[in-house]
């Protein structure tokens, strides 16, 4: 039986079709991205800043509100068309079904905005009172992030930082930012550090880097493979900096009680807070000093190429 072959230029209109597709689809997925981080800016003026309700996520893992809100009762008349509003889970999974296209969120609802380095609003990340989390419909969370322990965005809350460390979680980054006294970028998850690490990396090239991962030390019993370790090791060297995983005290860490990351410790350790501070300060110290000796090093070394050359002196860093 004689096989159907296609012809070159059969493929090359193929190849040509599905590339075409994926445009398609890329930009219909962008903009929607665009059309929910619109609706969402215009929800949060008619939301609830969490540090005067409380919520009980934050009560529960001792962490800060900072600028995070939450959902309140709106009229629908006062609401994007895109998003609904529920008064329990009930309703929330009714408005669902009959508004797959709509954002739907519960009265109670903890937001945790989701900005790009300009800080841009790109969608929330939502957290229940039971601490279950999601992501709002159509929310750009790749390469994009939350600054916790201060109420600016993106540049402005970083630009004056001689470090920059980043977590997983708001609930560990909080932490770590009430243990060293300075703000913790938020990077939602294990598969986004590395995403969040060459953005910020990109941006500010002479600062020096701390991964503050966890430890899911149960994945690694379990199925041979540290996700939050791994992903932490990645992160820092994409940035050339340095990563640090909580250690608590013998005994602590069982399948029994799954216990893995700086918040844990600060929580659920015997050692507390102050451990967290004692793991973390000598690491983002040694990093400091390392990327202060390397700028200077390369600033002397520019130095030297100029008069070598007799041509004129350029002092900016590139690492």
């Amino acid at each position: 039986v004689d096989q159907y072959e296609l012809r070159p230029e059969q493929i090359k209109s193929l190849m040509e079709q599905a590339e075409a597709n994926r445009r398609l689809r890329q930009e219909a997925e962008e903009l929607a991205q665009k059309k929910s981080a619109e609706a969402l800016k215009t929800l949060l003026p008619f939301t609830l800043a969490a540090s005067d309700t409380g919520h009980d996520y934050l009560t529960l893992k001792n962490t800060r509100a900072g600028g995070l809100r939450v959902v309140d009762a709106v009229s629908p008349e006062q609401l994007n068309l895109l998003i609904k509003i529920a008064q329990g889970e009930v309703q929330a999974k009714e408005l669902r079904e009959q508004n797959p296209d709509s954002i739907v969120l519960t009265e109670g609802d903890l937001l945790v905005p989701v900005q790009d380095i300009e800080g841009n609003l790109w969608g929330t990340q939502v957290i229940r009172k039971n601490s279950t989390k999601l992501f709002t419909k159509n929310t750009q969370k790749e390469s994009n992030f939350h600054v916790a322990g201060t109420d600016k965005a993106g540049i402005e809350a970083l630009k004056d930082l001689k470090t920059i460390v980043i977590a997983e979680g708001y609930a560990t980054a909080d932490t770590v930012s009430q243990a060293i006294q300075m703000p913790v970028v938020v990077a939602f998850d294990a598969g986004n550090l590395p995403n969040v690490a060459r953005v910020l990396k990109e941006r500010f090239p002479d600062k020096a880097f701390v991964i503050a991962g966890d430890d899911d030390f149960q994945l690694e019993l379990k199925h041979d493979l540290n996700s939050g370790k791994l992903k932490a090791i990645e992160a820092a060297k994409i940035v050339g900096g340095t990563y640090v995983l909580p250690i608590f005290a013998p005994g602590e860490q069982t399948l029994q009680n799954i216990v893995n990351d700086f918040n844990d410790l600060a929580n659920k350790s015997s050692l507390g807070i102050d451990a967290v501070k004692r793991q973390i300060m000598p690491v983002i110290q040694a990093e400091q000093s390392k990327v202060a000796a390397l700028n200077k090093s390369q600033v002397r070394e520019r130095k030297l190429q100029s008069k070598a050359g007799g041509g004129r002196l350029d002092v900016s860093v590139t690492r």
